[in-house]
C-alpha cells in the first residue's frame, strides 16, 4: 500500500468491519510512538458492535500507560447501547486512576439520551473505588451542554483542587463554543 506523510497507522479489522488493532508506523514501516505515547491499540466488541475493551501497548508490546493515564479501559452498556460504566485497569487488572484521578465512571441519561449525570470514582489506599464526585449536565435548546456542576456523594456542591465547582458554556448563533467561565 502507498504511504503518505511521515507516520500513520495500520489497522486490522474483524468480519464486521470493527477495528481490532491499530499499529502506529513511520513511513518506512517501523513502529512510531503516537502523540499519547502508545504504539499499538487493541479493541474488543460485544455482539452489538460496542467497544467493550481498549488496551494500549508500547513498542515492547507490553501494556503501556498513555499520557492521560489509561492502560486498559473496560466499558459496559445498557440495552440501548449507551455506555453505562467505564473503568481503567492497570496491567494486572487492578483499578488505576487516570491523570484526572478517576478510575471508574458511571453514566446516567435523560429522556433525550444525553448524559445527564456522571459519577466519578477513584482508588486511594483501599482497593475498592471510592466516590469522588458527580457531574451534572444541563442542556440548552440546541442540545449543547450549557452547565456542568460538581457534587459530592451527599449532593453538596464539590470543588476540585483549584476550587472550581461549576462551568457554564455560551455558544454563538452557529453553535460554536465561545465562552467557558468557571465558578467557585
Amino acid at each position: 500500500s502507498e504511504k503518505y506523510g511521515y507516520a500513520g497507522w495500520v489497522g486490522s479489522f474483524d468480519l464486521n468491519g470493527n477495528t481490532i488493532r491499530t499499529h502506529y508506523q513511520n513511513a518506512d514501516g517501523s513502529t512510531h510512538i503516537y502523540e499519547n505515547g502508545i504504539a499499538y491499540s487493541y479493541y474488543s466488541y460485544d455482539d452489538f458492535g460496542n467497544v467493550t475493551e481498549k488496551k494500549f501497548y508500547g513498542t515492547n508490546k507490553n501494556l503501556y500507560i498513555d499520557k492521560k493515564g489509561y492502560v486498559r479501559i473496560e466499558r459496559k452498556y445498557d440495552s440501548l447501547s449507551r455506555v453505562t460504566e467505564e473503568t481503567n485497569f492497570d496491567a494486572y487488572d487492578a483499578y488505576l486512576n487516570a491523570k484526572d484521578n478517576i478510575c471508574r465512571k458511571h453514566y446516567r441519561y435523560n429522556k433525550k439520551n444525553q448524559i445527564s449525570e456522571e459519577d466519578c470514582f477513584f482508588i486511594d489506599t483501599l482497593i475498592i473505588p471510592q466516590h469522588l464526585k458527580s457531574i451534572h449536565y444541563t442542556y440548552g435548546d440546541h442540545e449543547n451542554i450549557i452547565e456542568e456542576s460538581y457534587y459530592d456523594i451527599d449532593g453538596v456542591l464539590w470543588a476540585d483542587s483549584i476550587g472550581i465547582c461549576m462551568k457554564r458554556f455560551k455558544y454563538d448563533s452557529r453553535n460554536n463554543l465561545i465562552e467557558e467561565p468557571y465558578f467557585n
